[in-house]
């Protein structure tokens, strides 16, 4: 038994039986982009509390 393991397909058996390359990237990308956007404004809310801190 022969495996052909790809980009394109996860798998190929030497049985023809090809095994779907799953696309967790693209599954996931707009949570990835939501949770990117949320950490991105709790590092400016830190920055902007930590300017206020050092002017007073």
């Amino acid at each position: 038994m022969g495996v052909d393991l790809g980009v394109k397909e996860l798998a190929t058996l030497s049985t023809g039986v090809v095994l779907p390359n799953p696309k967790h990237y693209k599954t996931h990308l707009s949570k990835l982009r939501r949770l990117s956007k949320e950490l991105s404004r709790k590092k400016q809310e830190a920055l902007e509390i930590d300017l206020r801190r050092n002017k007073n």
